[in-house]
């Protein structure tokens, strides 16, 4: 199922436009670190079939001196969340952390940018790997993803006024659909850099940066949000040193 209809059944309980902020949270929090958990409905038995009939919750969490960043999502995403705890401290506290609620709407969320992996066949071991979406240039076109997603995976690079995201985790054709779908939907030219090796398998690994001469665009497409959340403002600028 297509993203953009993965609400379908909320249009009884949200309006359109709450709808419409609910995904675009979705998608740049997806796109950084943040993680859909799959609760199937039974057991799995036939461990070469990807059970599809479950419900799923949306987690998201930080080092607990980024409180006020979770809060902020957790703002955003409040309509998912009503029948369960607020954000909380977890390990000895240095995490905290909110969960939504375990709903079907999110398993189709899941289905789109998690696919099925088998660890180790023969211990019928068993994992799911997030995935840029097919659909990525019909549902990454609000400027607030992009900022969720810089929030999340972004930093500024040392020596110059550009920017980089942390995705390491999708491949080099991944990110080549990141590219097109970015300069397309948003003028936003980017730049594919090698970024090391995996620790299992050796595997070339890429990132996506923001060079200098677009910094600036990018910087104009996300400044309505940027003073949203004030503890993250060095993401986006240096201080002075006169």
């Amino acid at each position: 199922m297509e993203i953009e209809k993965a609400f379908v059944l909320w249009h009884s309980l949200l309006d359109h436009k709450n709808i419409a902020k609910l995904n675009n949270v979705l998608i740049g929090s997806l796109l950084g670190d943040c993680h859909l958990q799959f609760s199937p409905r039974q057991s799995w038995i036939d461990f070469h079939t990807l059970p599809i009939i479950g419900t799923t919750r949306f987690r998201f969490g930080q080092k607990t001196s980024q409180k006020t960043y979770v809060d902020y999502v957790y703002g955003l995403m409040h309509p998912l969340c009503t029948s369960v705890q607020k954000p909380r401290s977890e390990n000895d506290g240095d995490f905290y952390s909110f969960y939504s609620s375990y709903l079907e709407e999110l398993t189709r969320y899941h289905e789109v940018w998690y696919r099925y992996d088998f660890m180790d066949s023969t211990k019928n071991t068993k994992s799911f790997v997030k995935w840029l979406p097919l659909s990525l240039e019909k549902i990454l076109v609000d400027p607030i993803s992009l900022f969720l997603w810089y929030l999340d995976d972004g930093s500024l690079r040392t020596h110059c006024n550009a920017a980089r995201f942390a995705s390491q985790c999708f491949s080099y054709e991944e990110h080549e659909l990141m590219r097109a779908v970015l300069r397309k939907n948003f003028l936003l030219d980017t730049v594919i850099n090698k970024s090391g090796f995996s620790a299992y398998g050796g595997i070339q690994r890429y990132s996506l940066s923001v060079p200098a001469k677009s910094f600036p665009r990018f910087l104009d497409l996300i400044h309505v949000y940027r003073t949203q959340v004030p503890t993250m403002v060095y993401k986006f600028k240096r201080p002075r040193n006169d």
